[in-house]
């Protein structure tokens, strides 16, 4: 038997395989990261990534993987609209090959935004989340007769604004109309959660496979707060978008002038990200990238996590934070309940008061602490083993790559 061609498009993910550089990245291209890399080490495979063109070689080779540059969408230059409106001249067009047919509305999408899969040439391809430009890789696979292998990123990405003419836009500038389109094109779905696979049968119809996100973790890695270690502050991770709402860690750490904080803020929003550098304060410590070698130092010497996000889908820094013990403290997100069930920290669902009132507690009761630490330590153990993840994935593959061969 081949072996068979599995493309990771991951845009942002170049700084994972090439640490020298501080392009950033989310947990989503961890995550994509984690099992392409895994999925590399089985036989089976010949693994590619596409990320974002910041300048590379056109192709890199790291270890067995090949890393494509996108060089429709450089990362150097202002952003370039995933969708052009139908009948809108692009300069970089070229000639000779024929526009794709996608009747959504007024929307098209240029064959020259997916020649780089076409040299690829994998058998299946892989993204994570939904959106615009999602869209045009699940038409590519459409059309070209290659299978489409979609992975939930946040709850968002199933929400029932999404239908075939919708033109409600969300967060992030993606139209309801593609990001219906890409989930409803894709021969598998991965969901994060047991929540993810109930709204996407209840608003699309369709069934996944749910698969826990991986994280690497060893013995010496799962610390317990130690009475006598003193940890050195409160940990908030993530982007400065609207989602993610970093402003209210300003308000946490102004109730709270006797803590320190670390705020690790990657720039995705220029407004809000001004905001907060302009208004932080003398407990805060502002850090604007920091690269993913790095990052399990911040944890271990944390002695809390913070999440003020809207919703997600399951945080990598949540699989992060138990991988050294560290509760979390969650104004929303809580997935599948795990924080709540489990007694790995506090969820407030919305409640900026009792916000602080469970910082309050996390940061004070020892022995409360102690007993969050030691549930998400164990609970990370039984459900998010790195090789487990990887061996569910392979298998899920399977069923598509019978029909590959």
């Amino acid at each position: 038997m081949k072996k068979c061609k599995i493309c990771f498009v991951l845009p942002y993910a170049y700084s994972l395989f090439n640490q020298a550089t501080n392009y950033i990245f989310g947990g989503s291209e961890v995550r994509g990261y984690l099992f392409g890399t895994g999925l590399a080490k089985f036989s089976d495979y010949d693994i590619s990534f596409v990320v974002f063109d910041h300048g590379q070689p056109k192709v890199e080779q790291f270890g067995t993987i090949e890393v494509y540059a996108h060089s429709y969408y450089k990362s150097s230059e202002k952003p370039i609209s995933f969708i052009g409106k139908l009948g809108k001249k692009l300069s970089s067009y070229i000639e000779h090959l024929k526009p794709l047919n996608l009747t959504i509305d007024n929307y098209y999408i240029s064959e020259i935004k997916v020649e780089i899969y076409k040299h690829v040439d994998a058998d299946i391809y892989c993204t994570f989340g939904v959106g615009n430009f999602t869209a045009e890789l699940a038409l590519f696979c459409k059309r070209y007769g290659k299978r489409f292998v979609l992975f939930g990123g946040s709850d968002e990405d199933f929400s029932e604004r999404y239908y075939k003419s919708s033109k409600e836009v969300n967060s992030y500038g993606s139209v309801g109309a593609l990001c219906y389109f890409s989930i409803m094109q894709a021969d598998i779905i991965i969901t994060q959660t047991n929540r993810q696979s109930s709204l996407l049968g209840d608003c699309f119809g369709k069934s996944s496979i749910t698969i826990l996100s991986p994280i690497a973790v060893s013995n010496e890695n799962n610390l317990v707060v130690d009475k006598n270690e003193q940890k050195k502050y409160a940990l908030w991770i993530g982007k400065s978008d609207k989602v993610k709402q970093p402003d209210l860690l300003l308000q946490l750490a102004r109730s709270f002038p006797e803590i320190d904080f670390v705020m690790v803020l990657n720039n995705s929003n220029p407004s809000i990200h001004r905001f907060v550098l302009d208004n932080k304060l003398s407990n805060m410590k502002v850090i604007e990238y920091l690269p993913f070698g790095e990052m399990d130092a911040y944890f271990k010497n944390s002695f809390l996590l913070i999440n003020t996000s809207v919703y997600e889908g399951f945080p990598n820094t949540f699989l992060q934070a138990g991988k050294y013990g560290v509760p979390i403290l969650s104004l929303n997100v809580d997935p599948d309940d795990f924080i709540t069930k489990n007694q790995c920290g506090i969820v407030v669902e919305g409640d900026l008061d009792k916000l602080k009132q469970g910082f309050l507690r996390l940061a004070n009761d020892y022995s409360f602490r102690k007993q969050c630490s030691e549930n998400i330590r164990e609970y990370l153990r039984k459900n998010h083993n790195l090789k487990t993840k990887i061996s569910e994935l392979h298998h899920a593959l399977q069923q598509i790559i019978k029909e590959v061969n």
